[in-house]
């Protein structure tokens, strides 16, 4: 958590400064606004109606509470990681599960092989279970490394374009069979993931 907070905003909820304007443009002591509509702390974004406010663009927005305090912005935020953005990655990894189970069914024998570790920036990620998923068995998690699940839940606070950050591919053929792949980067080319691994716990 304290390293996706320092990616999203280095810890600043408000503009820094004191040099305070009162032109329309001025931003000094503003709530942190982050492309594309990210704000604060966490950097919130398009949210849910049980964590937004509904806006006259149709979207839940963070409410202004959420902009100005900064205690607000991080429970918002919180809620937002562990309620639908962990839900969304809880029900990806039971999807990969159905698959799997459907290829051990017919090929009892022909494992499908896990992508190897990943180093993401100061980072260990591998295939691997994980504390935060639980009912899910990949195996046990050396105490150094962090599970691909926990790569995916990171990713998706972001956003999952081009892929959640590790995708079990399933061929049109049932004959062929499932592999895994890697979708480090979103539609920016940039790697959420170890940019979060980068930063100072």
């Amino acid at each position: 958590m304290t390293r996706l907070i320092r990616q999203e905003s280095q810890y600043r909820q408000f503009n820094p400064g004191t040099k305070y304007g009162s032109a329309w443009t001025s931003s000094v002591g503003c709530p942190n606004w982050g492309t594309p509509h990210g704000w604060g702390l966490m950097q919130l974004d398009v949210l849910n109606s049980s964590c937004g406010e509904l806006h006259r663009d149709g979207k839940y927005r963070p409410s202004a509470e959420a902009l100005w305090n900064w205690k607000e912005n991080l429970k918002v935020g919180y809620a937002f990681l562990t309620g639908e953005k962990k839900g969304m990655t809880k029900s990806e990894i039971l999807a990969y599960e159905k698959d799997m189970k459907r290829w051990y069914k017919d090929n009892p024998t022909d494992s499908i092989v896990s992508y190897s570790n990943q180093l993401e920036g100061r980072v260990t990620f591998t295939h691997a279970s994980s504390t935060n998923f639980s009912g899910v068995n990949w195996g046990i998690l050396s105490q150094s490394f962090h599970s691909f699940m926990d790569a995916m839940w990171v990713k998706s606070y972001n956003g999952n374009s081009r892929g959640f950050y590790y995708e079990l591919v399933v061929p049109k053929s049932n004959k062929l069979k499932p592999y895994w792949q890697l979708n480090r980067m979103n539609s920016n080319n940039h790697s959420y993931v170890e940019a979060v691994g980068n930063q100072n716990e």
